[in-house]
């Protein structure tokens, strides 16, 4: 199927090109090379990445490159040799997983990366036509299998069940409360058309070899889409909600909140030992101390386990649900006294992104939901702000009235904190201070004391 779609491309396309040109899905896509690596075509990370309709990111200073398609997260390492980049089979991951190699390249301060690995990483087929002197990457086409509307008070859920995963495209028209979402080389037996609490009008067709899905809102909306897994299945949703849900009406602040905790790395392959054991149960143990003295304090708390067992980061996201505050705890080798905080946001700085990529890549091992793209749920605040004011709120109180060194970090979305829209960070201590008496008490008493102040 894959090389009857390419012929048919290229019968569209033409004949007669001289110099080798790449096509993505019927895209001429510019910046192809084969001068870095001898019988290697590379391709600038950012046309690659508009072309397949994917999300990407680099890091040149920590030399790491990430591209996301739809439910695929894709790390790459990024080399400024060609030679070394050529050899490195391990440089590739997807989803935590080593596919292999090569390296990026970064040739003058552009990142280029492979074309076939990538493509088959991602879910792709390559087929290069000599005729043609085409290098033809060609993604399968997906069906909608069933359009269904989950209306809830005050908010619509459409959820789209694919065939496959698929790139979504999003062009938003605030000026006529529209947006629409297309999803790529996807087709769709029967038209289906919506209408909900948000939705004064809604269509799900054909459109041009792909499917667009049209919603006219209700004014003061807003709608976000993310792709999941869940049971084995492709899901596009696409939440529907009214902007500003969720601010306080008065200055009134509430006498307890709700926050859920999540002890980081339940004991799973990423689970780092320090001398006083191991994150699994440092972080156990703390989140337990931490939810008492909450608890004291007034505040309903939740923690995402309760032992060494460890849980799919998509169930450890979704304890974020509704929650006025979500905390991952870590612990790092970091100096005792000293304490890292990062939000979600979009790093200005390598050090963030890194942190964001590594943190995904190894999450993913058991990753079943969107990874790098926010996720703005139903029953949520949209406000990504939020997170940045607990978290520089946090750092100040700690530094005030404990003494405590801190270092706030914007990352890239972190997986674990996806499901808190905004009101997540996660938190990194060192296992001295981690251990230490009283740490568990103080860092409830800043909690709170930040709960009261932001929401005020």
């Amino acid at each position: 199927m894959y090389l009857v779609l390419s012929l048919l491309i290229l019968s569209v396309l033409g004949m007669g090109y001289a110099q080798q040109r790449l096509v993505v899905n019927g895209r001429n896509v510019p910046t192809l090379t084969s001068s870095l690596v001898a019988s290697t075509s590379y391709v600038e990370i950012a046309s690659y990445a508009q072309a397949l309709g994917a999300l990407y990111a680099v890091d040149i200073p920590n030399g790491l490159a990430s591209l996301q398609l739809a439910d695929r997260i894709m790390t790459l390492a990024v080399s400024s040799d060609p030679a070394a980049a050529a050899r490195d089979t391990t440089a590739l991951r997807v989803n935590g997983q080593v596919l292999g190699g090569p390296a990026a390249v970064n040739e003058g301060g552009m990142v280029y990366v492979p074309v076939k690995a990538v493509a088959e990483a991602l879910g792709g087929q390559v087929d290069f036509v000599t005729e043609q002197n085409i290098v033809a990457v060609v993604f399968e086409r997906a069906d909608v299998l069933g359009v269904r509307l989950e209306p809830s008070t005050g908010y619509d859920r459409i959820v789209l069940e694919l065939s496959a995963p698929i790139p979504i495209e999003t062009r938003k028209l605030p000026a006529l409360d529209a947006v629409q979402f297309r999803l790529l080389r996807t087709d769709i037996a029967s038209p289906e058309q919506l209408t909900g609490n948000l939705i004064r009008s809604g269509s799900v067709m054909n459109s041009g070899g792909h499917v667009d899905v049209r919603l006219t809102l209700t004014p003061g909306s807003d709608a976000e889409v993310f792709s999941t897994q869940q049971n084995g299945r492709t899901l596009a949703i696409i939440d529907v909600f009214p902007l500003g849900e969720g601010a306080p009406a008065a200055a009134t602040v509430p006498s307890s909140f709700r926050i859920a905790l999540d002890p980081g790395h339940g004991g799973n392959a990423t689970g780092l030992e320090f001398e006083g054991g191991s994150e699994a149960n440092l972080t156990l143990t703390l989140a337990s101390q931490l939810a008492d003295a909450l608890a004291l304090r007034g505040h309903s708390v939740e923690v995402t386990r309760s032992d060494g067992v460890s849980l799919p980061v998509s169930q450890r996201a979704d304890y974020g649900l509704g929650q006025d505050l979500f905390i991952s705890l870590h612990a790092a080798n970091i100096g005792a006294g000293s304490i890292n905080l990062f939000y979600l946001g979009d790093p200005q700085t390598p050090v963030g992104l890194n942190y964001a990529i590594f943190q995904n890549a190894e999450n993913l091992r058991t990753l079943e939901t969107d990874a790098l793209r926010r996720r703005i749920l139903l029953n949520l605040v949209p406000d990504l702000s939020l997170g940045e004011r607990y978290t520089r709120a946090l750092s100040r109180t700690l530094a005030q009235s404990y003494g405590v060194r801190t270092n706030v970090l914007e990352a890239a979305p972190l997986t674990v904190l996806a499901g808190a829209a905004g009101r997540g960070l996660l938190l990194e201590a060192s296992p001295q201070d981690i251990a230490s008496a009283g740490f568990a008490d103080a860092l409830a008493s800043a909690i709170d004391e930040v709960l009261r102040e932001v929401n005020n």
